[in-house]
């Protein structure tokens, strides 16, 4: 039997699932999950205004899901920490059993 998660666990990992819970911000994080972006680069990659991405890129960096660092006039973005992969790596996983004919719906 896996061990249940601790209330400090689950409070961390509703805090992040309720930060993603937008489908710009999921891009965002997966256009991250490499490597470290403008936030020009973010802008053209997802499509929409800078102020747009502006705003979701603050509320992931301010609850520590991005990390930030300037050169010069560039603000650069990436990932910060393994959880926020696994994440990713989870949403994946949700589309391949929906291949299969597995879905929310049912």
């Amino acid at each position: 039997m896996k061990e249940p998660l601790t209330i400090k666990e689950v409070s961390s990992v509703a805090k992040v699932l309720k930060i993603l819970a937008h489908p710009t911000r999921i891009k965002i994080v997966e256009y991250l999950e490499n490597e470290e972006k403008n936030v020009t680069s973010i802008q053209d990659m997802i499509g929409i205004d800078q102020s747009g991405i502006s705003q979701h890129l603050k509320k992931m960096y301010v609850n520590g899901i991005l990390r930030k660092r300037r050169d010069g006039v560039k603000i650069y973005y990436r990932v910060n920490n393994q959880m926020i992969k696994g994440v990713l790596q989870c949403i994946r996983n949700c589309r391949h059993h929906e291949k299969y004919g597995y879905t929310l719906d049912q």
